[in-house]
């Protein structure tokens, strides 16, 4: 995970990081999201299903490049920025160790 480790070590130097990265990160990414990849919330697992299930064109509506793409950039971005993807997210910190 290397935008995880990126954001571990650079707390490791500035503790204070997470405090101003973090909520800027997370206002752009819903800002990026409403704007440039509606549709791209969530996990995407039911569009997914669909399209994998779909006999008509509309799981193809569903899944689209610009929704794979953008939760591609915005799920690493958020990784960068410190917050876990998914149940399971990154190992805690102490973890690491």
């Amino acid at each position: 995970m290397p935008g995880y480790d990126t954001f571990v070590r650079c707390v490791v130097l500035y503790p204070w990081l997470p405090l101003l990265v973090t909520p800027a990160i997370a206002a752009f990414c819903v800002w990026a999201t409403r704007r440039f990849c509606p549709g791209a919330e969530g996990s995407c697992i039911l569009q997914v299903i669909a399209v994998l299930h779909d006999s008509t064109n509309l799981g193809s509506r569903l899944l689209t490049l610009c929704i794979l793409v953008g939760k591609i950039a915005l799920s690493f971005l958020s990784i960068l920025g410190g917050f876990t993807i998914g149940r399971e997210g990154p190992r805690s910190m102490s973890a690491r160790r």
